[in-house]
């Protein structure tokens, strides 16, 4: 398991969910496909890249509009755009004992080496009634900047960080825990990795 950190500000606590169930979300998201479709014929205009959604501004902006007019048409938008971010995953660096005790005996200037492998284990939120949440964040401005400085943070494309977040007891995913609150439960996994890319190659 990765280091459980009981957090439970309010900032936290009062987390967006969507409260649509997944059967309903599916008939929205085909309906929405569909118009997209009929859309696309009459214009090719507006395409995403990449490079669109690299400083996680795209995403904040639907998070936030998410937000402003919870529907499920602006639900399936946010995922569309989250399944294809590049998001910020907090990590612990875990370093074997060996390897501590040699660094501390270690001279100033002397170059020390590691015997055993540096592991990054992702951190885990908990809450007081004891869920726990795996953490993305959109941007690193949207860190708490206490938080932030107990890990390393990585780059990490949101399927590989859904991936990971499979692998541990987590209610969810939670889409910047100090800004948005965004909750992503762990029923709507399998249809995000299911969504088609909208991105352009």
């Amino acid at each position: 398991m990765g280091n459980q950190r009981n957090y439970d500000r309010e900032i936290f606590t009062r987390r967006q969910r969507h409260k649509t169930n997944l059967s309903d979300i599916r008939q929205a998201y085909d309906t929405g496909v569909q118009g997209a479709a009929a859309q696309r014929e009459r214009s090719m205009e507006e395409k995403i890249t990449a490079e669109m959604l690299e400083d996680g501004s795209i995403l904040v902006a639907l998070t936030q509009q998410y937000g402003e007019d919870r529907s499920d048409e602006n639900f399936i938008a946010l995922l569309s755009c989250l399944r294809d971010s590049v998001v910020w995953v907090p990590m612990n660096v875990i370093v074997s004992q060996e390897d501590q005790e040699q660094f501390l005996k270690a001279k100033v200037g002397e170059e020390v080496k590691n015997k055993n492998a540096i592991r990054l284990k992702p951190d885990i939120l908990a809450v007081a009634s004891g869920a726990q949440f795996f953490p993305v964040f959109s941007q690193k401005e949207q860190i708490d900047e206490e938080y932030g400085r107990h890990f390393s943070m990585m780059p990490m494309p949101f399927l590989q960080a859904l991936a990971a977040a499979q692998t541990y007891d987590v209610v969810g995913i939670v889409v910047d825990a100090f800004s948005a609150k965004l909750v992503i439960e762990k029923e709507l996994f399998d249809f995000i990795k299911e969504m088609p890319t909208q991105l352009e190659e």
